[in-house]
């Protein structure tokens, strides 16, 4: 009985020796970059002003290029010790002198691969996918007030709003 004891002894001990070793742990740094051909889907130069204008009161707001911001997502997997994936956004941050929130125009990779363009303006985002080719416009012509707009791509967002977007 006694051989038996000392076993489930050296059993337990043996069990909580193990248990309290740490893992080692080594989790890479993974980045997935947004691929060079959407990068050429928002030809800004970091010189550039964007006009807004709002369709509902034709009030325009004139918005200048003050750099690129570039930075990146980071997702773990689903145990902790995976590894670190890095997606990159990039935007291009504009500034106006008659609007205090900046307008950013930029993409971001997403974890399914794809790249997304989007605009971030005073609290809210829209997100689409703007690609600008000879191909497909989401629209031929968009008038607003007495100005027409040629090839324009329309970003969604979550609600009911839509941001119109042409290279002009």
């Amino acid at each position: 009985m006694k051989s038996f004891y000392k076993k489930i002894l050296s059993l337990i001990v043996t069990i909580i020796i193990t248990n309290s070793c740490q893992k080692e742990c080594n989790p890479e740094d993974i980045y997935y970059n947004i691929d060079d051909i959407y990068k050429t889907y928002l030809n800004y130069t970091g010189f550039d002003t964007l006009i807004f204008v709002r369709n509902s009161t034709g009030v325009t707001h004139t918005f200048i290029n003050s750099g690129k911001i570039t930075n990146y997502k980071m997702f773990r997997g689903s145990y902790d010790c995976s590894d670190n994936f890095h997606y990159e956004n990039y935007a291009y941050k504009f500034v106006s002198s008659n609007f205090d929130s900046p307008l950013y125009v930029g993409q971001f990779r997403s974890q399914n691969g794809g790249s997304f363009s989007n605009i971030s303006f005073n609290k809210y985002y829209f997100e689409g996918d703007v690609t600008f080719n000879n191909l497909k416009t989401d629209l031929d012509t968009l008038i607003i007030g007495n100005k027409i707009y040629k090839n324009v791509e329309v970003i969604n967002s979550n609600k009911n709003n839509k941001a119109y977007f042409n290279k002009e």
